[in-house]
């Protein structure tokens, strides 16, 4: 899949450089970005004439004051809210876009699956597309005509879909094929935005068993997504951005973290300043099996230790299920207005909280706060919570956490 260079920005940023740059630690950085700015214009007014009499456009940040250094062969999430500047950085290292200030530089052939479809001409075939794709991304004829079987194969579709143009395929079929012929191009750099959340289950586990072939091989991998499943599973370091800035860089697990902690709001966590701590969770089904799939429309409960470390008079609960996007699928605060135990400093006690697996099939995290002053005082947070899958094939041309039974005419 290659990208589409932005008309207004003119050719491909001329920075993107086919020599390493020098890490300057002794090892080798394949990616480097030096003070890097992004800036577009606001739209000041729906005509010309407004434009002209408020002059210009003041500016937005997507990406602001960019250091980022990236070895061969790392596998590097990017995590952040919507408008943070995820894609826009994956554009800079593409070199769709050139920088507004500052220096990138990335070495080799790059890979780039930016948006689902793009490159491909919707009037030709799956398999005339394979051909147009692969020579864009600089296979030879001879590299291609040895590939393309594998190509064919990796994708799964079948000779009929290939024989159609891509103009009637769907989202999942775009999918498989963009990232069949990516990955069988030889690439030194891989830019991956949001595509694992597209398709069906097995085809989401072939890509990542691929990327961690690519992985041994040194290809250096750079992964945007919203969910923190597919960055826990797949990188070892992951960075955070918020406002076009990188406010983390470091282990995932850590970077799941602060991104969680983003989308929440939310500055508490369990650690030694903390008025208790969540432990031990796990969900069990009505039986109290331990369980880590889960039926749909069945009942569960998620339970998790809670020690208390100070006197917690009338606490309360809230507990949250994220989809693998990051998104709050549902959450719940116990009433408020009824009263609740009392714990004394040091008591444990078992927290439990019953709920009804009425959700798409998909991965959850599920998680619970601990709060007091009816609900406005974090006293425990548990940022890992428990992980459950809900049973079933999701629709890879359906997003979102609820299985309305919808009927389009």
């Amino acid at each position: 899949m290659t990208a589409v260079v932005d008309p207004l920005e003119g050719m491909l940023d001329p920075t993107i450089d086919p020599a390493p740059p020098d890490r300057g630690d002794g090892g080798e950085a394949v990616i480097e970005t030096v003070g890097v700015d992004k800036r577009y214009a606001r739209a000041v007014g729906r005509t010309l004439i407004a434009r002209i009499i408020r002059g210009r456009s003041p500016e937005m940040a997507a990406i602001d004051g960019l250091d980022l250094r990236i070895g061969r062969g790392e596998t590097v999430g990017v995590l952040g809210h919507n408008g943070a500047g995820k894609t826009t950085l994956l554009r800079l290292l593409a070199g769709v876009t050139a920088p507004s200030v500052g220096r990138v530089r990335v070495a080799g052939r790059i890979a780039p699956l930016i948006s689902i479809g793009v490159g491909f001409h919707p009037e030709l075939s799956g398999r005339e597309n394979i051909v147009v794709n692969g020579s864009v991304l600089g296979l030879s004829r001879v590299r291609l005509a040895e590939v393309t079987p594998e190509i064919i194969a990796f994708s799964g579709l079948a000779d009929d879909v290939l024989d159609t143009p891509v103009k009637l395929y769907s989202s999942g079929m775009l999918l498989r094929l963009a990232f069949a012929v990516a990955v069988h191009t030889d690439p030194d750099v891989m830019l991956v935005d949001e595509l694992l959340a597209v398709g069906d289950l097995a085809f989401q586990q072939r890509c990542l068993a691929r990327m961690a072939e690519l992985r041994a091989r040194g290809v250096t991998v750079v992964l945007v997504s919203h969910s923190v499943f597919t960055i826990r599973e797949v990188c070892d370091r992951a960075i955070v951005l918020s406002a076009g800035r990188k406010v983390f860089d470091g282990p995932a697990e850590e970077a799941v973290r602060v991104h969680q902690r983003l989308l929440g709001g939310d500055a508490a966590e369990s650690g030694s300043e903390a008025a208790a701590v969540l432990s031990d969770r796990s969900v069990v089904d009505t039986s109290g099996v331990v369980v880590g799939d889960l039926v749909p429309g069945e009942r569960y409960r998620l339970r998790a230790t809670l020690e208390a470390r100070q006197e917690l008079v009338d606490p309360h609960v809230m507990f949250t299920a994220y989809a693998e996007d990051g998104a709050i699928a549902y959450q719940m605060l116990s009433a408020v207005r009824r009263r609740h135990r009392t714990l004394a400093a040091g008591e444990r006690a078992l927290l439990e909280v019953g709920f009804t697996a009425a959700l798409r099939p998909g991965t959850y995290q599920l998680t619970v706060q601990v709060l007091g002053d009816e609900g406005r005082q974090v006293l425990a947070h548990d940022v890992d919570g428990a992980v459950v899958r809900v049973a079933g094939t999701p629709d890879p041309d359906v997003h979102g956490p609820v299985p309305l039974a919808i009927g389009v005419r």
